[in-house]
């Protein structure tokens, strides 16, 4: 990805050379004349490279310098967009920056007010099936599993080759998928389309740590799909399919409910502290503004504003106070 985003930039200030740079550039973050000067940084790995795959050598002070002296003609270079759909037409296995969801899926499309459901099998996971050594009853055997499941990790009978190759996005832990994403991030300036695939048993704080490591490494944006969690979607295996259709429809989860206070606000200390003073000093205000039963006590405090029972509750206390005077 680094190759890609020096690329792109080297092009970006060659047009910027030909036709001047962005509308906004004065100013912006490639500004040289600003008082600090250039606030853009040449991008770095998040971690060193650990392996040669024969990658060339990049000057990226030659970007700096182009951009001193021509600017460049695209604010943001570079993304990596939602091409799931694209690339399976296109007979890809894999898309974007995503692992393959599942070796054997079902994706869902609507036409007009019918869902229609399309079968998904790995042509090429297929095609290393029929190169082993394995009898043709055990590889239809291997398919129709892997057709209701999306992955091979648990058939152990593979050669470890094969189940080292076609890993799926269910096999994969929630923080290998982030760091995945922040990888690339560190060479892409938009935000990228990736989900992070959680099981069904995951909880909030695993979903919670999720993103908050991805705000640690730099990620922009990040999604996240906690299997069996959503009644529509678009891909899923069969068997989540068909535990959805015929299993009992799950509680809701509690813990989705919890005040969002609990996890800390590390972005805006100063913020989030001023909206829990409002909050304090709304809700004593409110209270001291209600009127009083019969006992003596606050409505508010004898009927919680859920509702709407504190207002109704108001409302019939200064009927009745206006009915006795």
């Amino acid at each position: 990805m680094e190759f890609v985003r020096f690329q792109a930039m080297q092009k970006s200030i060659a047009l910027a050379e030909e036709r001047g740079p962005f509308l906004a550039f004065r100013g912006s973050i490639y500004d040289a004349e600003q008082p600090n000067g250039m606030a853009w940084q040449p991008p770095k790995p998040l971690f060193p490279y650990s392996r040669d795959w024969q990658r060339p050598e990049l000057d990226w002070s030659n970007i700096v310098d182009g951009i001193r002296r021509h600017g460049i003609r695209n604010a943001a270079q570079t993304t990596v967009a939602p091409t799931g759909t694209i690339a399976t037409v296109c007979g890809l296995e894999g898309y974007g920056c995503e692992p393959v969801f599942a070796l054997g899926y079902v994706r869902h499309f609507r036409d007009g007010d019918q869902d229609v459901e399309l079968t998904y099998t790995s042509p090429l996971f297929e095609e290393a099936l029929h190169g082993t050594a394995l009898s043709s009853h055990r590889i239809h055997e291997i398919k129709q599993y892997v057709a209701a499941y999306g992955s091979c990790q648990d058939l152990t009978d593979l050669p470890e080759g094969i189940r080292h190759t076609f890993v799926v996005s269910s096999d994969i832990s929630a923080e290998e998928h982030v760091r995945m994403q922040a990888a690339i991030q560190a060479f892409v300036d938009n935000s990228i389309s990736k989900t992070c695939n959680f099981p069904e048993s995951a909880t909030e704080d695993d979903v919670a740590q999720a993103y908050i490591l991805a705000w640690e490494l730099g990620c922009k944006g990040l999604t996240v799909y906690v299997t069996g969690s959503r009644q529509q979607v678009v891909l899923e295996t069969k068997a989540t399919r068909e535990k959805r259709r015929t299993g009992p429809q799950p509680a809701p989860r509690q813990t989705l409910h919890k005040p969002t206070a609990a996890l800390p606000d590390t972005r805006r200390p100063a913020e989030a502290w001023r909206r829990a003073q409002t909050t304090a000093t709304s809700s004593r205000s409110a209270q001291s503004a209600a009127p009083l039963g019969a006992e003596g006590h606050h409505l508010s405090q004898r009927y919680p504003a859920r509702h709407g029972l504190h207002h109704r509750e108001q409302r019939r206390a200064r009927w009745s106070r206006s009915k006795c005077s």
